[in-house]
This record gives structure tokens, C-alpha cells and sequence, in this order.
């Protein structure tokens, strides 16, 4: 099985309430249990290549971000060991899910590691003396399995569809006068956008939507690479993974934040500590909405603030909370008849000044006409938006 760079998972054991009450004595038999199932994991797989580390208590019980559950089952044990890191260059998680079943020694497992701020992470699943998860398994051991037709698996969708080089977690250059679009258009769907759930998609789905970028391995040689290079070159993943894909983390119902006559965009919430938005247009006359950016790859942003619209463009400019984000801060577009998202990069005197205290500056925007102004600080700009909006693709 894969290591990942951070190491052999580690896991917490629950503190030890005080002797003698109901929690002491649940918490004995928990520990009871722990020490149950890890003999007999192993006895069956001490020798077996490929079936992942039994999880080893932490060396700081009382360390909530690296939970360990185990709990007896109907044939065995549910094993659940996580780490989560919440830092702004490395927030992600590190999930390993393990069903057991002691007699004839069958197990199925998924190790999920997270990446791009916990948005989405690298599955990989396997089993051993026994037949492949069943959809109602991998819903209980993953995720729910993606249907790319499903409107609540549309934010995934465009997501893992974005085409920015280097991949999803990729950000913004500026190597062009407008880029884009930063995906393609996403299929419509009926009514307003809807609330995400947790999803997996297998490598399989992932390539059936044209989206080769999101196939991204990594270790610390990689990472290291990427620092001086640029964005790694994206992998195929290891030819031993039994089951790969990725799983996207949910996001809450979407809200409406800006109109023109007949379209409306709605934006979700996404956390973290640089956090982003999820972005859909709705046709009002139509009744139909479309997935169409995420501000969590190629174009960066925690908020998006909309400006106005020219012709049937919609302007905004997006603002991230960490420098480490910043360089993927831009102008955005959404294109309304096509419902796709384009990106213009800052002025030079606006990405300059922002640098200088990023913390505590933004941009902001005004339109007159084709002309948006920018201000950050002092410092101002103007942009011509009429030659660079041209280059967009008519319908």
C-alpha cells in the first residue's frame, strides 16, 4: 500500500474519565476492544503485503485532531483513525476507515488524504479475502459514489473539471490577456443550486468528465520539486491500488448574492483558513442553473466581490485571506450565455501594492461602462475590459 509523506497514520485513545463511573467503564471496554481487534489484525495480516498499518494509539491521548475510534460490529470491527492539520499550507486531513471481519480474516479499507485545504482527497481502497465494496459500502466507508447527471454532484463536477495547468490546486498565472475558460460548461440542471454532499469519484469517473488534471499523486519529493519547478506533473495512480479516486468534500446550500435581469449567481461557502466560494448561475427564465467556478483552484479568492456587469458579462474581483494565495487573486468573469468563468489578472501596481500588506488590503472595484477601476490603498488603476472581454468565444 502507498505511504504518504506525513508518515504512518497516528491515532488519539479517548482520556480516561475517573475510575468507577459509566465513562471508565466504557472507556475500558473501548480499550479492551482496541487491544481485541489489533490482535487479531495481527494474526491475520502480520505477513500479508499491501493491507495498511493497524493504527497505533497517539503519544498524546488527549489530542482531539488525531481521533481513533474502535467499536464492535456484527462480524467484527469498524476501525476509524484520522489526522488533521489545519494550517494554511498544509490544512487537510489523513482518514483511515477499516471494516474487519476476524473469521476467514476479511477486511475492506480506505485511506483518505486530503489536499488543496481538505476540499478534496486522494482515496485509496482495498480488500482482501473477500468480493469488491458494494455501493452501499463505499457510501458507509468513503463516500457517497458520484453520478456525474446528478445536479447535487454538479459543485464536484466543475471542480474537478477545472483546466488550469498543473491541476486542480493550481493558481492563476496571468500568462494570457483573459484565461479561460477556466472550466468547460457544465451541464444544466432543473431549479435553484443545491446543497453538495460528500462524494467519490473513482479514477475511472474522473477521466469519463475530461478531468485528467485532478489525477495528481504526491509525495515529499514532489512537493519539493513543485517549489522550484512549478506544479508537479500530474501521475497515474500506483498500479497496486485496488480502488482510486477522489472524494470531494460537501458544501452547504448555496446563497444568491448578485442579479442581472434574467441571471442570478449563488455562491457556497467553502471553509478553511483561506476558504473560498463555490459559484453557480441560475437562469431565471430558463429555471435552470449551472456550476460554473471554484475559487479553490486556478483562480483564488476567499470572497468575491461582483462589480457590475458589461453586456452579458458579469465582473467580479476576488480576494484571498493568505499571501500564500494571493498570486491567484484576479478579476473574474462569468460569462453568461455560455455560463463559463474567465480570469484577468491584476495590474502590476495593484498586485504590488497588495503585496506590500496583503493582510490588511483588498481590492475594490468599480465599473463605468467597459472600465473598471481598481483602488488598493492609494493606488489606482483602470482597465479597458472591452478588447480583453472580445477574446471570450461567442455562443
Amino acid at each position: 500500500m502507498r505511504r504518504f509523506s506525513k508518515g504512518a497514520i497516528t491515532a488519539a485513545v479517548a482520556l480516561l474519565p475517573s475510575a468507577g463511573s459509566a465513562d471508565a467503564r466504557r472507556a475500558r471496554m473501548d480499550d479492551e476492544v482496541y487491544k481485541a481487534a489489533e490482535v487479531a489484525w495481527r494474526a491475520c495480516f502480520s505477513a500479508t503485503p499491501r493491507v495498511p498499518s493497524f493504527p497505533e494509539p497517539p503519544d498524546r491521548p488527549d489530542d482531539s485532531s488525531e481521533p481513533l475510534e474502535v467499536r464492535r460490529t456484527a462480524g467484527g470491527f469498524r476501525v476509524e483513525s484520522g489526522e488533521f492539520t489545519s494550517s494554511v499550507e498544509a490544512g487537510g486531513h489523513h482518514i483511515l476507515r477499516i471494516d474487519f471481519e476476524p473469521r476467514g480474516c476479511r477486511a475492506l479499507w480506505a485511506d483518505d488524504d486530503g489536499f488543496n485545504g481538505a476540499l478534496a482527497g486522494h482515496i485509496e481502497a482495498g480488500w482482501v479475502n473477500r468480493d469488491p465494496p458494494t455501493e452501499a459500502e463505499v457510501r458507509s466507508l468513503i463516500a457517497e459514489p458520484a453520478r456525474a447527471d446528478d445536479p447535487r454532484h454538479g459543485f464536484a463536477r466543475a471542480w474537478l473539471s477545472h483546466r488550469c495547468r498543473g491541476g486542480i490546486a493550481a493558481h492563476f498565472k496571468g500568462e494570457r490577456p483573459i484565461e479561460g475558460p477556466i472550466a468547460p460548461a457544465q451541464p444544466a440542471h432543473d431549479g435553484l443550486p443545491r446543497q453538495a454532499p460528500r462524494t467519490f469519484w473513482p479514477d475511472a469517473a474522473v477521466r469519463a468528465i475530461g478531468a485528467g488534471a485532478a489525477l495528481r499523486w504526491f509525495d515529499e519529493e514532489d512537493e519539493e520539486e513543485a517549489d522550484e519547478n512549478g506544479p508537479p506533473v500530474p501521475k497515474p495512480p500506483p498500479p497496486d491500488v485496488q480502488l482510486g479516486g477522489i472524494s470531494v468534500q460537501p458544501i452547504e446550500r448555496p446563497k444568491p448574492t448578485f442579479a442581472t435581469r434574467r441571471f442570478q449567481i449563488f455562491e457556497a461557502e467553502i471553509g478553511g483558513h483561506n476558504g473560498g466560494k463555490a459559484i453557480a448561475l441560475f437562469d431565471r427564465t430558463a429555471r435552470r442553473h449551472r456550476w460554473v467556478v471554484v475559487t479553490r483552484g486556478c483562480v483564488q479568492g476567499t470572497t468575491v466581490a461582483w462589480a457590475g456587469t458589461v453586456g452579458d458579462r458579469i465582473i467580479g474581483v476576488t480576494h484571498s485571506r493568505h499571501e500564500r494565495y494571493a498570486e491567484g487573486d484576479a478579476i473574474l468573469v462569468i460569462d453568461t450565455p455560455t455560463a463559463t468563468a474567465w480570469a484577468i489578472q491584476f495590474p502590476q501596481s495593484i498586485r504590488a501594492a497588495l503585496a506590500e500588506g496583503h493582510r490588511d488590503r483588498k481590492a475594490t472595484a468599480s465599473l463605468s461602462g467597459a472600465t473598471l477601476s481598481l483602488t488598493v490603498a492609494r493606488v489606482k488603476a483602470k482597465i479597458d475590459l472591452a478588447p480583453l472581454l472580445a477574446l471570450i468565444p461567442a455562443r
